[in-house]
Formats: structure tokens, C-alpha cells, sequence
């Protein structure tokens, strides 16, 4: 019995661990716990399992041990683990070989329609392969989306959607009244901007909806002015500034945050409208959190709202928003336009830049349950 012990994996009740002897390299796990431990040669000790890439609600970390006193539980994805969350503390579980630690307080809430893009693949790399490819993380962690600008004058870096009809089904006269949409990116600590034009700038992901079956250039960006005739639509693409920027920090290189937004209030002239902002995160070269809620107006009210966050801090919001008017009532937040360009008609950067992505998150019915306190432009509290 003692050479088996030595040498085999022992299972049985928790209770009767003290019947085994707790011997140098020898594993008891209890059937009826889940419990782990480990002998060594006095006593039976919780059993330790170390990850290399661990995921929180906060952020990522490339090592974890874990005082493995119960089984952790593995998943297909993370819309998995999270339909498994019915309390209000913290879940842990193996998804796809990474340690996810989930937050149940930010999650409890959570409807059916959420999808994940981890940007692992090929397969999100988009129509613009020459620019988009997927690369090792800057910081060492997995892999991640590298979006590159490489010639000078050429200001697309990224263009694609993910709709929600994509990933579930909806009725195209029913329109999706919320949505909310969490990405990470990364800006080079060695990031340069356009400095000939007074924001520098470029154009991040948001959510629009330019589905109009009526235009062939529905509104949404640009001076496609959704109040001409056919031309429904809207779009909420974010914005990043230079630093120098009102919205930017010169004096420790952050960018700039605020959302271009065309919608049925705009300019006068047609044009989009920049809306916000605040500093994108404390620093460059690092990864920075970013947020994005929009909420359906009614019909021909200027009632709809925006907020964006930043690392989880509310960054603006805006609640006089009006998406659509009463002859548009099938615009919805239906779309995340996975946009990203830097420069515009006044000109592009001079030498290679690039930005990167990491863990697209989308809720289409209800998503996380963030702070709408704190400073900020709009009136929303």
C-alpha cells in the first residue's frame, strides 16, 4: 500500500486524507471537494497550480499561483464561464489555457447577446491584411491584433464590422435599443503624431448603424449628413488626439479621447461633430481600457446617450443625443465599426506608426454595470 501511495494519484473523501500517508511527491485529490494536495512527507498540503497568462476584470498579469484547494473549471470561451456566474463574488476558470479571474459584480447583470473577440486568429485580421496581422504582445502576453500605417499619405489602417445580426437573430424593423463595447489598446511610448494639424489625430472603434438599405453611403462618417434624403444612418466612431491637444497630456505624452459623432444634430454644415473627451489613460506604452455605451434616442428626441470610460473612470458622457428621427425608427446600435485610421484629409504621419488591440468585448442587451459618476462635460449622473 505505501508503494502505491508513493507512486499514484490518491482519491478519496476528504475527510478520510489523514488515513494516507502524506509522502514527498504524492497527490491526494478529494472526491467529494475537488480539494488538491500535495504530500510533503509530514502533512498533506493545498496543492499550487501555476498559469502563465492570467485575465482580470482589471487587467492582465503573465503569471499566477493559485492555491489550488478546489478544481478550477474549464470553458470553450468566456460567454461560457459567464453564463455560469450566479453570485456576487469572484469566479475563476480555464478558458482556452488562460486563467480567467471574472468579477462577479460587473458581470451579474449580463444578458445573452455578448460576444468576445480575442484577436488570436488570423481570422480577425480584416480587409486590410497588408496592415493588419497578428502579432506577440507588446507586453509579453499571448497574441494580439497589430495595426500598422506604414506609407506616408495612406491614412487606413482598419475597416470592419461586427453586426449583431452576425451572432443572433434579430428582427432588421426591431431595433437594438443599447449597446456596449469594451476594447484594449496600445499606444508606443514612441507614438508619432501629426503635428501640421491642430488635433493630430485619428479615428478609433465605436458603434454605429449604417445598415440603410436605401444609400449606397448611408450617413455615418464624414459629411455623409444623415438629414439628406435616403441617407439615414449614424455613426460613433472614438477619436484620439495628440497630446498637445486640449483633450491630450503633453507633459506625459497621453492622447487624447473624445468621439466623432454623426448623428441628426450635427453641424450644421452636415458634418460629424467631436464630442467629449479626456486623456486616454496615465501613460504611453501601456495597455489602456476603453468603453463605449450608447443608448437609442426616441424617435425625434434629442435624448439618446454616450458614455465613454477609461480604465474603468468615467472619461464623458453625453445624454442629448439623437441617433434618429421619426422616419428612421429602424436605426439601432446594430453595428461595432471596427475602424481605426490615423490622419484624415489634412495629412498623415511621416514615418511607420502603428497601434495595437487586444479583447473586443460586446454586449448587445446588457452589459457591464459601470460608474456614470465622476467629472465629467455631460449631464448624466
Amino acid at each position: 500500500m505505501e508503494t502505491i501511495e508513493k507512486r499514484l494519484v490518491v482519491r478519496a473523501l476528504d475527510a478520510d486524507r489523514s488515513a494516507y500517508e502524506p509522502h514527498p511527491g504524492a497527490t491526494f485529490v478529494a472526491i467529494d471537494t475537488f480539494a488538491v494536495y500535495d504530500g510533503d512527507g509530514s502533512r498533506w498540503v493545498p496543492a499550487t497550480r501555476e498559469y502563465e497568462t492570467v485575465r482580470t476584470t482589471d487587467g492582465r498579469t503573465g503569471h499566477l499561483a493559485v492555491d489550488d484547494a478546489f478544481r478550477v473549471p474549464e470553458y470553450d470561451d468566456r460567454a461560457e464561464m459567464i453564463g455560469t456566474i450566479d453570485g456576487g463574488h469572484a469566479y475563476l476558470g480555464l478558458v482556452d489555457g488562460s486563467l480567467e479571474v471574472i468579477d462577479a459584480t460587473s458581470v451579474s447583470e449580463i444578458g445573452d447577446q455578448y460576444v468576445h473577440v480575442a484577436f488570436d486568429d488570423e481570422a480577425h485580421v480584416g480587409s486590410r491584411p497588408d496592415r493588419n496581422e497578428i502579432v506577440p504582445d507588446p507586453s509579453g502576453l499571448g497574441d494580439v491584433l497589430r495595426v500598422a500605417f506604414p506609407e506616408e499619405g495612406d491614412v487606413y489602417g482598419a475597416s470592419w464590422s461586427y453586426h449583431v445580426g452576425d451572432y443572433f437573430e434579430v428582427d432588421y424593423d426591431d431595433p437594438v435599443e443599447d449597446a456596449h463595447a469594451r476594447f484594449e489598446v496600445y499606444f508606443p511610448g514612441a507614438f508619432e503624431y501629426y503635428d501640421l494639424h491642430p488635433h493630430g489625430g485619428g479615428k478609433l472603434p465605436g458603434f454605429a448603424d449604417r445598415r440603410n438599405p436605401e444609400a449606397e453611403d448611408s450617413a455615418g462618417w464624414g459629411s455623409r449628413d444623415p438629414r439628406d434624403d435616403d441617407r439615414d444612418g449614424w455613426g460613433g466612431r472614438l477619436n484620439f488626439y495628440k497630446p498637445g491637444h486640449s483633450w491630450g497630456d503633453e507633459t506625459s505624452g497621453v492622447a487624447g479621447l473624445g468621439t466623432q459623432l454623426s448623428h441628426y444634430a450635427s453641424s450644421a454644415d452636415g458634418y460629424s461633430e467631436a464630442v467629449g473627451g479626456g486623456p486616454l489613460g496615465e501613460a504611453p506604452g501601456r495597455w489602456v481600457q476603453v468603453d463605449q455605451y450608447v443608448e437609442m434616442n426616441d424617435p425625434g428626441e434629442a435624448n439618446g446617450l454616450l458614455v465613454v470610460w477609461v480604465d474603468g473612470e468615467l472619461l464623458y458622457d453625453k445624454d442629448d443625443v439623437m441617433y434618429r428621427d421619426e422616419d428612421a425608427t429602424f436605426l439601432g446600435a446594430h453595428e461595432f465599426w471596427f475602424n481605426v485610421y490615423y490622419g484624415g484629409s489634412h495629412g498623415a504621419q511621416r514615418d511607420d506608426e502603428w497601434l495595437a488591440f487586444r479583447d473586443l468585448e460586446l454586449w448587445w442587451d446588457r452589459g457591464p454595470q459601470l460608474s456614470l459618476s465622476g467629472d465629467s462635460d455631460g449631464s448624466v449622473s
